[in-house]
């Protein structure tokens, strides 16, 4: 039997040893994602999937106009999008991020994507419209 360790990423499960990924939320063991990005960010999960937000307006980005990639999965902002809280998505990105940090030009075409835990996906952007491609470089 593979040696497990408690995933400080999460609340939940454990990191199997055979996969290096946690059994919960998919986390790999070192804690980034491929391309270096910070596992450590908060998420929204159900039903063992992740909300990921991108913007597929065209005119400005979300995700791939910002340097700080934590708005890709940032929970209070999804449940925004999703019309679960109220609140201003712009003002909320200011407060977290910095206006001299972020630019929330796509946040008035957010959507919500739910992405299987451990799945691996990118998004890519062409004039301002971002869509999610499957089989990428980072992990939900």
């Amino acid at each position: 039997m593979p040696q497990q360790n408690y995933c400080t990423h999460c609340t939940g499960y454990t990191f199997d040893d055979t996969y290096g990924h946690c059994l919960s939320c998919g986390a790999p063991r070192d804690g980034k994602y491929k391309k270096g990005i910070e596992v450590s960010c908060p998420k929204l999960f159900r039903d063992n999937k992740v909300a990921v937000l991108y913007s597929p307006g065209y005119g400005a980005g979300w995700s791939t106009w910002n340097d700080n990639k934590d708005c890709i999965f940032d929970p209070d902002i999804a449940l925004i999008v999703l019309g679960e809280t109220q609140g201003d998505i712009k003002q909320l990105a200011q407060q977290k991020w910095g206006e001299k940090h972020f630019y929330d030009g796509g946040s008035d075409d957010l959507e919500v994507e739910w992405i299987q835990q451990g799945q691996c996906f990118d998004i890519e952007e062409y004039d301002g419209f971002e869509s999610i491609q499957y089989g990428g470089t980072l992990v939900a």
